[in-house]
């Protein structure tokens, strides 16, 4: 009777006996096969959720780099901005270096003093500098 309520069991667990025993044999020596299906084991990602993250990056990828080219052209165009500023400046700052010699010169000192009266001794203009 034990070996029929095993029996019973072990066919609602999935097993299934191999020989099933007959009163001349003792219940002890039966054996009981058992069948184990196999489970697939699941990646942690699909394929698909893999080409998709895949394509999100690569496309992130090209968005900085796109972004990153426009900001090293933005910057290339301030510096030749302030290049061409720079340029300018210096050119200005050499007239006012001429204009500054032309009007230091000892002879317009002297045309200068004349017209408001001043008159030279000894012939020796002294300049004095800030």
């Amino acid at each position: 009777m034990n070996a029929q309520k095993l029996q019973e069991h072990d066919y609602k667990r999935g097993m299934m006996p191999e020989a099933t025993p007959t009163p001349n044999h003792q219940p002890d020596k039966t054996r009981v096969v058992r069948h184990v299906e196999q489970r697939k084991k699941k990646s942690l990602y699909s394929i698909k959720s893999i080409l998709v993250m895949s394509a999100l990056a690569a496309f992130g990828i090209l968005f900085g780099q796109l972004y990153l080219d426009s900001q090293i052209n933005r910057v290339h165009y301030e510096i030749q901005e302030l290049r061409f500023h720079i340029g300018n400046q210096q050119i200005a700052n050499d007239q006012l270096y001429a204009q500054i010699s032309q009007l230091s010169m000892s002879s317009r000192v002297m045309e200068v003093a004349s017209e408001h009266g001043l008159s030279m001794q000894g012939g020796n203009v002294i300049y004095i500098q800030n």
